[in-house]
C-alpha cells in the first residue's frame, strides 16, 4: 500500500481501489513488511465487505486519524480448526492479491471446527497516524 500511496501523491499515478474488499485472518502477528500466516483449510475463505461509508463511515480527524468498522463481518463456519487468530489483513481481491492494511488483535482468538468468527460493528478501528 505504501508503494501505491506514494506513487499516486508524488508520481502522478492514478490508484483504482476495488469496490470489495477482502479482509484475511492471520496465526501470526501483525509484521509492517510481509504479511503474516493466513490462515488455510477447513473451509476458510476471506471476508468480503464493500468499500463504502455505510461499512466504513468517514475517518475522525485528529492524530490517529481512525475509521471503525460499522457493521457485522463474518467468515465461513470452519470445518477444522484454523488456530488462533493474532492479525488481520485487507487485501484487494479474494486471493493473492495487493496487501492494502493490516493490524494485530487486541485479543487473540482460537477458531475451533464449528466456530464462525464474525467481527461486530466497532470490533476493527483502522488508524492512520
Amino acid at each position: 500500500m505504501e508503494r501505491m500511496l506514494l506513487d499516486h501523491v508524488f508520481g502522478g499515478v492514478a490508484t483504482v481501489l476495488p469496490a470489495t474488499l477482502h479482509v484475511a485472518l492471520s496465526t501470526a502477528i501483525f509484521n509492517a513488511v510481509t504479511p503474516g500466516l493466513e490462515v488455510t483449510g477447513g473451509s476458510y475463505t476471506r471476508a468480503a465487505i464493500a468499500r463504502n461509508q455505510t461499512n466504513f463511515p468517514l475517518a475522525t480527524s485528529g492524530n490517529p486519524s481512525s475509521m471503525t468498522l460499522a457493521v457485522a463481518l463474518g467468515f465461513p463456519t470452519a470445518t477444522a480448526s484454523w488456530g488462533t487468530i493474532a492479525s488481520i489483513y485487507v487485501y484487494n481481491a479474494t486471493t493473492a492479491g495487493d496487501w492494502l492494511y493490516g493490524g494485530d488483535l487486541t485479543v487473540n482468538k482460537a477458531v475451533a471446527s464449528g466456530d464462525s468468527p464474525i467481527f461486530n460493528p466497532g470490533s476493527l478501528i483502522f488508524r492512520e497516524t
